[in-house]
């Protein structure tokens, strides 16, 4: 049997799809315990591919089953792409899966009812999509099962949870050691990809893993993985997990080993910071920890209720501390239109990621992601989205059209003067001498300064300088430090800053 896995990437990703490597390694690492003659191909597209150069393309592979990986940003071009395969490989059957792919979404259901899908996989893919390999060469069709929703009876089947196995998940055998071809375009591309655990303890209603339990690869796999990584001296390791300090033991002995195998390679991880210990920090350091991503998504208490989140406040500032004195670079992430939230609830978000410390600020328009919490609550919080934006919200009960789109603009002001801008300390001396801290205002006024029709700014290298001189001399005749901040910016942008590129 030939089978495709095939999947069309986000923008600007140019990584092997490390979940559709997942399956075809355990396919080939489990074909011959299940006697399976089985010839499994991965063809990953970019955003930009051509359909009829992804339809030629897996035509002339001619598989007998094909497996589409769908996400929220491929939704629209998947869908297109599988009703078109069928009609030119009518004997090829076409199953869909990924964390996008819900049994509930009456489009494909709709599929499966006109026989273009033959099965939409839910939850993780390895062993349902094994089980359907299995069904096809034992009885010729797909017969449902665990995780496995098709026709049965002239019907969509009844959805039957995966019976996720607990424990430690090393049955999962690592895609670099058994697919050599995911080991060197990764290497070319200079980044592993790397999942030590699945699921989350965490039950955040937007989140599209808070109802999957947690599970861990055991220390021994771990250290063994990234032996054989050491081998090869990636440049760089991004750790997968949801959350890679979830368990203090755990993280302790994992840095203690990245740093036993003493490589210059750079990592990244999202972590928890209630959880960090100043320990820990340090053994981040140690084993060149370049960056780590932590997800505050909103102070407001009401909001944060409504997604069953909690934030320390005191913990999450003194780890963002700890580890702006020990040069790791820390991004704040935060949701634009969470349940109950206003702009200025959310301008308020901002203003406290400012002030905890040295930290890139990103904030995403709320998605609202297929078999979520959050997906089921539509109705009541009013939300209207577009599908063909990745489920990106249009407005809300609390937030209007019009406040979204300007949040947007904000936001785009915060990654230009502030993000991409290095984090100039002059920013934050104009936040505290002339907003009190409020860095949302310090937005507003730059918004009304490139929003002007009468001064129009080109958008070009180092223009971010132009616009804050522009600020400060409107400030002029109301504080008598605008003078020494107009000098400030000055020579920043004399002694360096004027290599400054607006990316």
């Amino acid at each position: 049997m030939r089978i495709c896995l095939f999947t069309i990437n986000a923008k600007d990703f140019n990584l092997p799809p490390y979940g559709i490597w997942t399956i075809k390694t355990y396919l080939d690492y489990y074909k011959e315990n299940y006697s399976l003659n089985i010839d499994v191909k991965i063809f990953s597209f970019n955003h930009e591919s051509d359909p009829e150069t992804i339809l030629n393309t897996i035509e002339n592979y001619n598989p007998d089953l094909i497996g589409a990986s769908h996400y929220i940003w491929n939704d629209e071009s998947i869908l297109n792409i599988i009703r078109d395969l069928k009609m030119k490989m009518t004997n090829a059957r076409i199953v869909i899966g990924g964390p996008h792919s819900d049994y509930k979404n009456q489009r494909l259901n709709d599929l499966l009812l006109t026989g273009i899908l033959d099965a939409i996989v839910v939850g993780e893919g390895e062993e349902p999509f094994l089980k359907i390999v299995q069904s096809i060469i034992s009885y010729g069709s797909i017969k449902p099962t665990n995780g496995v929703v098709c026709i049965e009876d002239g019907k969509v089947s009844s959805f039957i949870p995966q019976v996720v196995k607990k424990g430690e998940i090393d049955y999962l055998p690592n895609p670099y050691i058994v697919s050599k071809e995911v080991l060197e375009e990764s290497l070319i591309n200079g980044s592993i990809q790397y999942e030590t655990s699945r699921g989350c303890p965490f039950n955040c209603s937007f989140c599209d893993q808070g109802h999957k339990s947690y599970r861990s690869l055991s220390m021994s796999r771990i250290k063994d993985d990234l032996d054989f990584f050491a081998k090869y001296r990636p440049k760089h390791i991004d750790f997968l997990d949801g959350t890679f300090n979830l368990s203090p033991l755990r993280t302790i002995e994992v840095l203690e080993h990245l740093i036993s195998l003493d490589l210059d390679w750079t990592i990244h991880a999202e972590i928890k910071p209630e959880n960090l210990s100043f320990e820990e920090i340090l053994l981040m350091k140690k084993a060149n920890f370049k960056s780590v991503e932590l997800g505050l998504q909103s102070i407001h208490l009401g909001t944060l209720k409504l997604i069953k989140r909690r934030n320390d406040y005191k913990k999450i500032e003194e780890t963002v501390t700890n580890l702006n004195s020990f040069g790791i670079n820390v991004t704040v992430n935060t949701i634009i239109g969470l349940p109950d939230e206003t702009l200025e609830n959310w301008f308020e978000t901002l203003d406290y990621c400012f002030n905890i410390g040295k930290v890139q600020i990103v904030s995403n328009l709320l998605k609202l992601l297929p078999n979520t919490i959050l997906f089921d609550q539509i109705e009541r919080f009013q939300y209207e989205y577009r599908i063909d934006n990745f489920n990106s919200i249009i407005k809300s009960k609390h937030f209007s059209e019009q406040d979204i789109k300007y949040a947007l603009i904000i936001n785009r002001i915060v990654d230009l003067f502030w993000n991409k801008n290095n984090m100039p300390d002059y920013i934050k001396n104009i936040v505290q001498n002339l907003y009190s801290n409020k860095f949302h205002l310090l937005l507003i006024d730059i918004s009304n300064i490139l929003l002007d029709k009468n001064h129009k700014i080109e958008i070009k290298k180092n223009f971010q300088f132009l616009v804050i001189i522009k600020l400060l001399q409107n400030h002029k005749e109301n504080n008598k430090y605008v003078s020494d901040l107009i000098l400030e910016v000055e020579q920043e942008y004399l002694s360096g800053g004027n290599n400054i590129v607006n990316r």
